[in-house]
């Protein structure tokens, strides 16, 4: 049985920290101290650790940030999505992890905003995400949850890539 925990970041517990850390660890050498500063440098009091779990145990974690996109020369805010990662791959984890977080940016009435590398983006369009075009980043791909639009949009980021 799965669930899912929203913690916003200026809740987090020192236990819920080393867990989200030994996820995000799987996929790169980061030692608890650079993420502990990783976080404490780049999320603000009000983003949301999004934590799920299948039991007790946790298998999927992503960060929710909140920011401003430019769209169409307009500053929205929206939900960016970083740091998502499952403690298993072909499991499952990916996909439930994402359709949960779909649900809370859509529940929110928000727009959200993920990078990806070009290996993920099918991933992301199977789980209704689309590919976009942000004039000002070249670096990775991006894509948008929840955006109505149906004309031709111009798309600005000017925040820190998250």
């Amino acid at each position: 049985m799965y669930s899912v925990k929203n913690i916003e970041h200026k809740s987090l517990n020192d236990k819920d920290l080393i867990m989200i850390c030994d996820i995000k660890s799987i996929f790169g050498d980061y030692s608890l101290s650079s993420q502990k500063n990783w976080m404490q440098n780049n999320l603000k009091d009000s983003d949301i650790h999004f934590l799920l779990y299948k039991s007790d145990i946790l298998v999927g974690y992503a960060n929710l940030v909140h920011t401003i996109l430019n769209i169409n020369e307009k500053d929205i805010n929206i939900i960016g999505v970083g740091n998502v990662c499952v403690s298993t791959k072909s499991h499952g984890f990916g996909q439930k992890l994402m359709l949960e977080v779909n649900e809370y940016i859509i529940k929110q009435a928000n727009i959200g905003l993920l990078f990806c590398k070009l290996e993920l983006r099918d991933f992301y369009t199977r789980l209704h995400w689309k590919s976009v075009k942000i004039d000002n980043i070249n670096d990775v791909y991006s894509m948008i949850l929840n955006q109505k639009s149906t004309g031709v949009i111009h798309l600005k980021y000017n925040e820190e890539l998250f």
